[in-house]
């Protein structure tokens, strides 16, 4: 299972001082649930309105504990080498069935890859933030939502902080977020590879 082979164990404690920070924290919590280590958020202002999200997206045996002061680490940004996904070629090619969609595609490609995550939560902007952390440590992270409804702050983050979570969209928002990658879908298996944050548009 990534994470626990190919990443180290940490105990790191993470600001949480606003609703992005709180969010990356407890996507490095999901990582650690993995790789044997816990994360520690220190001095959280908790949203009512994104807390519950959160913690309901973690596994409730995620190694998270909250604090009120303390010493803090800054949040990590992409810390590990980029990944490659085995079963895509890399010249682009699909090597999936023709005419297979988005989900049938990531679901060929989940049955062979296991650092590939395809989430399966529902919109929210914690959430999303959350994940895009998550796909910094070496998951390559697929998202298929059917728009960027109530994203667009979520994005704009993500974009800023360069985590490479990868988004597929039934359609794409009016005002794209800063420093995303927009490629369609005959593209997918070429932009899979890559590290950035990136949406999808299915044919």
């Amino acid at each position: 299972m990534p994470g626990t082979t190919n990443f180290p164990g940490l105990d790191w404690a993470f600001p949480g001082t606003d609703r992005w920070t709180l969010a990356e924290a407890v996507g490095h919590a999901w990582v650690q649930q993995r790789a044997g280590g816990s994360v520690t958020v220190v001095g959280a202002e908790l949203d009512a309105a994104w807390w519950p999200v959160l913690r309901a997206w973690l596994p409730i045996d995620a190694p998270l504990c909250r604090v009120d002061e303390g010493p803090v680490e800054p949040l990590p940004q992409r810390p590990f080498p980029p990944i490659h996904l085995s079963s895509l070629p890399r010249g682009g090619d699909a090597p999936w069935a023709a005419g297979s969609s988005v989900e049938a595609a990531l679901a060929w490609l989940a049955a062979r890859e296991s650092a590939l995550l395809v989430a399966d939560a529902a919109p929210h902007p914690a959430v999303a933030v959350a994940l895009g952390a998550v796909a910094s440590w070496g998951w390559r992270v697929c998202w298929h939502l059917p728009s960027a409804a109530g994203l667009d702050e979520a994005l704009e983050h993500i974009g800023r902080r360069q985590l490479p979570l990868h988004v597929v969209l039934d359609e794409l928002p009016a005002v794209l977020p800063d420093r995303w990658l927009v490629v369609g879908h005959d593209e997918l298996p070429l932009w899979l590879q890559h590290e950035w944050p990136t949406l999808y548009v299915p044919a």
